[in-house]
């Protein structure tokens, strides 16, 4: 600790006030949780007055760090002002002075309660009606936002990406979660506001950023000031002692509940101990308005283990239905429980259970596979008194927990950094040839970028060709193990752009494939009763491998068209399959059978009826299934693939032999390590 202050906060760490002083445009602070690294950042563009955008991995977390940021600022003597549904664009604070410092929260959740039209047009009017000189401002938002912005998804969408570049500073926090497409669609944006801005966009990222990560950055920056904090005292700010669920067990789970053959059984064995806890006395002094909170990674598997609770309560003659709450992405926000009016209830949901909200747990049943949604969902125990919780998490983090039965809020908090820090970023797949189809994507989906304000329905590929030497040229100090981008992208003549950009697959990615997850959804009808609330049905989007523990019948969306949500009819026609859902199954997932030909074999490609064939043992879903996939999905067949491959990737297994089809974007990081592991098999 230093002799150093900023406003109010005195003894600033050294790594502190290394960031808040380094001249790099390129900064990387390696640091735990709890030691100031947001302090660190905000503190950097408060002194340098650089209006910033800080980029979180999930929507719990912007929120989240909304309010701690304004907590900072108030501190180091700023005036925050909150961009909320209040917001006046003609009155931009009720305050005004050097101190006043704008805060924007703009997700897709937030942008719908500003109101006052599309999500584009919200935003831009947001942006605009910020842009003073004289004044700081700070947008908080996810690397989703900026892809719908670059691929041209939202409505005056050139009118944003003018006002994103007036932003001079972009933070990433917690940068060593992403991995793959996201990471490489991150890296690609990151580099086209650094590069092609006079002055450079400083980049700053709050990771433990270690591995081929690092290798990554150090190639691809020069001038990369990394800065490594020190090991540090708690100090004594957190002495919450932690007890794990029936006396000191942590449960392993090295694949995500509810998945597989294991489905029901991980329903039954879930459900079970939630209505144990339920029964558990607490040594709390005051009564908990939540006294049962379980957070899950699969929204059908939250709903699946919320019925059997219900179930079970039911059976010992108490009202479940009343007891059981659920929050969850397929709650409208219109039907979902007011906290206030909570007595000892059971919460069941996924991340979109509201974040900020103190829930009073003294029981927590929780799955988390990555250190950003166990930070969130481990943080809702014990703030009041002590908390028992199970939870579901990697091998790896399991077997660090497992050591012992007690442990200390920072020291769990530690053990999980050091865990999660060990996924796999595959960021080598950002300097292979796989890149070139997604830059073309990428180029393809935001060509209209360079016909600002025009909204086209149509490709331009002229523009588009223009985009990726764009691209091109703002990532061509990209680089890791010494390969380098530019090396490996392929031809760039106009010809060979032209006729690559109209391939099937490119145009298929860049119409649906921009978007996290969007390659795998599927609309869904859903019975209000199957999600606890009162209203007949919801019509919502669902990951298919979701649906796939659901049974129904196929129907068209033309028969529901009235009830399909406006955002969704952006993104579905009338002609797409609706899955009509009336109960849950015993779950597993799809199989699939593919031609000993198949492309798929040999490259990604666009699904191809004729190669491969999908099968659930619900004949609809399997229709369902096949007809998404072959208007809009990539594939490629993996044969190195097995049951302990990272699970982020999404997979269906094949029959009868070793490998599984991979599906979506991740097809082209499949085909990628595929031939890394060829290439290394050869050497040897």
């Amino acid at each position: 600790m230093t002799n150093e202050c900023i406003g109010n906060i005195k003894g600033l760490y050294d790594h502190q006030v290394r960031t808040i002083r380094s001249q790099s445009s390129v900064v990387v602070l390696d640091a735990p949780t709890g030691s100031g690294k947001t302090l660190a950042a905000l503190a950097r563009v408060l002194v340098r007055r650089t209006p910033a955008i800080f980029v979180y991995p999930t929507n719990s977390l912007v929120t989240d760090q909304v309010y701690s940021i304004m907590s900072l600022l108030m501190r180091l003597g700023y005036q925050p002002n909150l961009i909320d549904e209040d917001w006046d664009p003609s009155s931009p604070s009720p305050v005004n002075g050097e101190n006043v410092v704008d805060i924007i929260h703009a997700t897709g959740e937030t942008l719908e309660h500003l109101g006052g039209g599309a999500k584009g047009s919200v935003l831009e009017r947001v942006l605009s009606g910020t842009d003073r000189p004289e004044r700081m401002r700070i947008l908080l938002t996810n690397p989703d936002t900026l892809y719908l912005v670059a691929g041209g998804f939202y409505y005056r969408h050139g009118r944003i990406s003018d006002q994103l570049f007036k932003f001079q500073a972009v933070v990433v926090d917690e940068f060593h979660l992403y991995a793959g497409p996201v990471l490489a669609r991150l890296v690609l944006m990151l580099n086209e506001m650094h590069s092609l801005s006079n002055p450079p966009v400083e980049l700053l990222f709050l990771s433990a950023t270690h591995g081929d990560l690092l290798d990554l950055l150090r190639g691809s920056y020069p001038d990369l000031d990394l800065i490594v904090a020190r090991s540090f005292p708690d100090g004594g700010k957190d002495r919450r002692r932690i007890k794990a669920a029936t006396h000191g067990e942590v449960r392993c789970c090295s694949k995500v509940l509810g998945s597989e053959k294991d489905a029901e059984e991980d329903t039954e064995e879930v459900a079970k101990e939630i209505a144990r806890m339920y029964h558990a006395p607490y040594d709390w002094q005051e009564k908990a308005s939540i006294k049962v909170l379980g957070i899950f990674s699969s929204v059908t598997f939250a709903i699946a283990v919320a019925k059997r609770v219900k179930e079970i309560l039911h059976e010992q003659e108490l009202d479940g239905d009343s007891i059981v709450k659920q929050i969850h992405g397929l709650v409208p926000k219109a039907y979902r429980v007011d906290m206030k009016s909570c007595s000892e209830n059971i919460l069941i949901g996924t991340s979109a259970i509201e974040v900020g909200v103190d829930f009073n747990v003294p029981f927590l049943v929780m799955e988390a596979h990555d250190l950003a949604s166990f930070l969130q969902r481990f943080g809702r125990s014990g703030r009041h008194g002590p908390c028992e919780f199970r939870i579901y998490v990697p091998y790896e983090m399991a077997t660090r927990l497992g050591e012992k039965n007690d442990w200390s809020y920072p020291d769990m908090i530690a053990q999980a950094e050091e865990a999660f820090r060990m996924m796999p970023s595959y960021a080598g797949f950002i300097c292979s040839k796989q890149m070139r189809t997604l830059m073309l994507a990428m180029a393809l989906a935001g060509s209209k970028e360079y016909d600002r304000y025009r909204r086209e329905e149509d490709f331009d590929y002229k523009a588009a060709q223009e985009y990726f030497l764009h691209l091109l040229e703002a990532n061509k100090s990209v680089s890791i193990g010494g390969v380098k981008l530019v090396d490996v992208i392929g031809p760039t003549d106009a010809n060979s752009l032209d006729v690559d950009l109209k391939r099937y697959t490119v145009k298929v990615m860049a119409k649906y494939s921009f978007m996290r997850g969007s390659l795998n959804s599927l609309l869904v009808r859903l019975p209000g009763g199957m999600i606890g609330i009162s209203r007949d049905h919801v019509i919502s989007e669902m990951d298919v491998f979701d649906v796939f523990r659901l049974s129904g019948k196929l129907e068209d969306a033309s028969k529901h068209w009235a009830s399909v949500p406006g955002p969704l009819k952006k993104r579905y026609d009338e002609d797409s399959p609706v899955f009509v859902a009336n109960e849950f199954t015993r779950g597993g997932r799809p199989s699939a059978s593919i031609d000993p030909g198949a492309q798929a074999r040999r490259k990604t490609a666009v699904f191809a009826r004729n190669d491969t064939t999908l099968r659930s043992r619900d004949r609809c879903m399997t229709d369902a299934l096949n007809e998404m996939l072959e208007k809009r999905n990539l594939v490629f067949f993996w044969r190195g693939m097995t049951r302990m491959t990272d699970y982020r990737i999404p997979r269906v297994y094949a029959d009868g032999e070793s490998g599984a089809l991979v599906i979506g974007d991740w097809a082209l990081v499949a085909e990628y390590l595929a031939e890394r592991a060829r290439k290394e098999a050869a050497a040897e």
